[in-house]
């Protein structure tokens, strides 16, 4: 379950539902004006609607007003994501709508979308803070574990992954990365404290020396083909992708970066002994308090996101979340160029080599940024 950033307290989850079931999806998205809207179901039944982007109302980030709709709202577990800006839960998208960070100032917004009987908003906003004031077990809370030998079909290297990108075949067996020949898709089997808890299936672009990745069919005829596609209940927003070889290598120094084709690349690159052998990844830009509490185990992190908005955002509250527990490092990226772009090994260590003690960003970001990282006021800011 994907938390949002103003839940980093971790809450009881059967509190947490319940609080949830109380605010229906639909009467927010027709609150804000939903466009282009349609239904897609999944293939575990749920429902989401998928819809010209709302965030690009209150925050300019699609250059056409995202005509081709490329946001969805999962109407069950409640879920908004755009797919170039990020998501989180429906209370997070409700606050980006609003503009703001204070839960009291939206009290009368929320009350809009309540379903059942309980329309007391004082009592919402109070349940509301006690629960993101509790302890609980979500981190480890249902995360599925799969039989390793589901893996056996899939133990083939794509390809795209060996000429396109250049990953080699001894990173394939260390990570485990194989290919799903009915899927059409690249396999990255996740491990978490030992076991298999998932893995993302990414598309493989167009070529006519292999076949295409079939698109989804949505319910209105519409072809959707999205990138990547992950397993049953996968704990992207728990866990930290290569963070099981990582500990096994006794390092206390790691690389963050987005995804786990750069982990890919930084296992092809490295000689053992230099910092690509100590690389993990977050699933993207979104990143959760979980996964914050999962990198404090390091003495040293070096914060190497991506260049665009979202990979700025992630950074924020990365160093943000981690520089009072261990030394943070925030590496420049060079601009449309991330850790598996790159084809020699002293190429990328040369662009870790200039990374930033975290104090010093945090000196140059205070200015005009709120807690968060998003910039309010200040557009376009150098990392």
């Amino acid at each position: 379950m994907t938390m949002s950033n103003y839940f980093d307290k971790q809450i009881q989850r059967k509190e947490y539902d319940e609080l949830m079931r109380r605010i229906n999806p639909r009467k927010v998205l027709e609150y804000y004006g939903v466009k282009n809207d349609y239904e897609v179901v999944e293939d575990n039944g749920e429902i989401e609607v998928q819809h010209s982007c709302l965030i690009d109302t209150v925050d300019r980030h699609h250059s056409n007003g995202d005509q081709n709709p490329s946001a969805r709202m999962n109407l069950d577990k409640k879920l908004y994501i755009c797919f170039s800006y990020g998501g989180g839960d429906i209370i997070w998208f409700i606050k980006i709508m609003e503009q703001t960070d204070d839960l009291n100032s939206i009290k009368h917004v929320i009350e809009k979308f309540l379903d059942d009987a309980v329309t007391d908003v004082d009592a919402f906003t109070k349940e509301l803070d006690k629960l993101m004031s509790g302890d609980s077990e979500e981190k480890h809370a249902h995360i599925p574990v799969y039989n390793e030998r589901i893996l056996r079909n899939w133990r083939v290297a794509h390809p795209y992954m060996v000429n396109d990108r250049g990953i080699s075949l001894e990173a394939h067996k260390k990570l485990q990365i194989g290919y799903d020949s009915q899927a059409v898709r690249i396999v990255f089997p996740h491990f978490w404290e030992g076991k298999l808890v998932g893995w993302q299936k990414r598309a493989v672009p167009p070529s006519e020396n292999w076949p295409d990745t079939p698109p989804d069919v949505q319910p209105n005829g519409k072809m959707y083909l999205p990138k990547y596609k992950n397993s049953p209940d996968f704990p992207k927003s728990q866990t930290i992708y290569n963070y099981d070889l990582i500990k096994q290598r006794g390092c206390d120094t790691v690389v963050v970066v987005e995804s786990p084709m750069s982990v890919a690349k930084a296992e092809t690159l490295t000689d053992g002994t230099d910092l690509l052998s100590n690389v993990v990844s977050t699933f993207g830009a979104k990143v959760n308090q979980a996964q914050i509490d999962a990198l404090k185990d390091f003495k040293h992190v070096f914060v190497y996101m991506d260049s665009d908005k979202p990979g700025f955002i992630a950074t924020t509250k990365l160093v943000r979340g981690l520089h009072r527990f261990c030394n943070v490092m925030v590496v420049q990226p060079e601009p449309n160029k991330d850790m598996g772009d790159y084809w020699v090994r002293e190429e990328v260590l040369n662009v870790i080599d200039k990374a930033e003690p975290a104090f010093m960003k945090l000196a140059e970001w205070d200015d005009g940024f709120s807690r968060n990282g998003r910039p309010f006021k200040q557009k376009g800011a150098r990392l």
